[in-house]
């Protein structure tokens, strides 16, 4: 078993029935060893997984059904004639997971559906040199303030940004927060203004 690659039990898919099968194995061979030392689990998954011919596919983060972007490399990006990401062996993701935090993913995803439906124009916000405290949505890198304020457009729940030249970073705010205003910062805050889209 030293020869084969280390098997991770999330890198597994297949039937229910199959995977059931195999969860049980596992199960037994961690009860027969009667051992609580660190790395049981992972060994006794391995020897299921290596010698008892289980229908269960094993894959890496590459060819499996899902994306983590943890797993995936920025260089392994693959998209498809219509733009769709797809793993190795050619096949979309059945599941995008943790793709906001893989910044060339995200990027690209922003431009296939986002930016294209909303102009970026930022006159539905008032955007002074400022900050404000707490009301976090969510945060990520923009190139500028319009993609920030745009990200912010395309969030409902979104009420204002800041946004960091220098940093190139923004972070979306929702609704309560109070702009704290500090001229010749390095941090942008715009406020939608109430009643616009």
């Amino acid at each position: 078993l030293q020869s084969k690659p280390t098997v991770a039990s999330n890198y597994m898919i297949g039937t229910k029935p199959d995977v059931q099968r195999y969860l049980s194995a596992v199960v037994d061979k961690i009860k027969a060893a009667a051992c609580n030392k660190r790395g049981v689990a992972t060994a006794a998954a391995n020897f299921v997984a290596q010698t008892e011919g289980t229908k269960v596919f094993i894959h890496n983060g590459q060819n499996g059904p899902v994306w983590t972007g943890e797993n995936v490399a920025a260089k392994d990006i693959i998209l498809d004639s219509e733009d769709h990401v797809i793993n190795q062996d050619g096949y979309q993701y059945a599941v995008l997971r943790r793709y906001d935090q893989h910044q060339e993913l995200w990027k690209s995803l922003q431009l296939q559906f986002g930016r294209r439906r909303i102009p970026p124009d930022c006159s539905s916000f008032e955007v002074e040199d400022g900050d404000m405290q707490g009301h976090d949505l969510t945060h990520g890198s923009a190139e500028n303030e319009v993609e920030c304020c745009t990200t912010c457009q395309q969030d409902p729940g979104c009420s204002a940004f800041i946004f960091s030249p220098s940093r190139k970073h923004c972070w979306l705010k929702s609704a309560g927060g109070i702009r704290t205003y500090r001229p010749g910062s390095d941090m942008r805050c715009g406020l939608r203004i109430n009643g616009q889209a």
